[in-house]
């Protein structure tokens, strides 16, 4: 049962310093979301914002019906810090699988013009919307500051920080999961989640994307996995020292035990096929995971157990 910290308890505490202070591994603590709506909405935003907000009736059903029908979907709202020219509002489509995401951009000028798209031709890859299909990378950061202070408090420098660095390639988005580990970050369409950047990491962080490339030291985990292989999928990296983000695809996860489980990834290159077991602990402490309401429990965290190549492609070395 979760244990709720009183606020005299909490008083000057942020989840996001003690996680940073207890050195706590971000592997592994990504959300698993295979399909985003992006929707820019400047009214205020709440704690649970994409459900108590001020958008028409009618716009917020249709969300509700979009997360029904589409598997593995969510809804974000995002802004920009700089005046409008106008009053429409962007909308964007993700669509993060390992394989081929792609990312589709729309500007409306009223909200009830959402209601007009084709969302299963969309998901489908339908060539009709190839001229929305955007070719440059989204980063979203969360600073949703009633949803978790520690959002606010470090989201928003983050944010400004890339602005300067990719303009409106940057939004703030609501909340993303993870405050603890604010400031916290997903790039799209790979839908990759990073944690506890710092402005002085953006012009490395934005390189690395640049190149393909996963930023491994704040790595949490990409959204196209559940988190065990999210998890193996960074301890592979890790062991290898492979940093592009397409150097490995994902195979097979299997349970081999009570919190073990072995997970194989095939080289996109050398064809060879990698396998590792992972095993998956409760920390028998509780962690301070939100502070605004304060909020602990134990959390989960993953080790890498055994890591070895089971299978070689002809013609690679011994």
């Amino acid at each position: 049962m979760d244990y709720v910290l009183t606020v005299s308890e909490n008083q000057g505490i942020f989840c996001s310093e003690l996680s940073q202070k207890d050195n706590e591994s971000m592997i592994g603590t990504a959300s698993t979301v295979d399909v985003w709506f992006l929707l820019e909405y400047t009214g205020p935003w709440l704690a649970k914002a994409t459900d108590n907000n001020n958008l028409p009736p009618i716009i917020k059903s249709w969300l509700k019906e979009q997360l029904a029908l589409v598997d593995k979907s969510r809804v974000q709202f995002i802004k920009q810090d700089w005046p409008k020219k106008e009053s429409a509002f962007t909308f964007y489509l993700a669509v993060t699988l390992e394989e081929k995401p792609r990312l589709y951009q729309f500007v409306f000028n009223d909200f009830t013009d959402l209601m007009q798209l084709d969302i299963p031709a969309l998901l489908s890859g339908a060539s009709v919307f190839d001229e929305f299909m955007s070719d440059y990378p989204l980063y979203l950061v969360c600073t949703n500051g009633k949803r978790d202070r520690c959002c606010a408090r470090v989201g928003v420098t983050l944010y400004q920080a890339l602005a300067d660095r990719v303009g409106d390639a940057v939004w703030q988005c609501t909340h993303l999961g993870g405050h603890r580990f604010a400031p916290t970050l997903v790039t799209l369409p790979d839908g990759t989640f990073y944690g506890r950047l710092a402005p002085a990491d953006v012009n490395s962080f934005v390189r690395s994307q640049e190149l393909g490339e996963f930023y491994l030291s704040h790595l949490r985990g990409r959204c196209c996995f559940d988190k065990v292989a999210q998890a193996a999928e960074q301890f592979l990296h890790q062991e290898t020292g492979l940093l592009t983000r397409s150097g490995y695809y994902h195979l097979s996860t299997k349970r081999r035990g009570k919190m073990l489980w072995s997970v194989d990834f095939y080289e996109s290159i050398g064809g060879d096929v990698h396998q590792l077991s992972i095993r998956q602990e409760l920390s028998g402490t509780e962690r301070l995971v939100s502070c605004s309401p304060p909020k602990s429990k134990p959390v989960p965290q993953f080790q890498m157990i055994s890591y070895e190549l089971i299978a070689r492609s002809p013609g690679s070395n011994a």
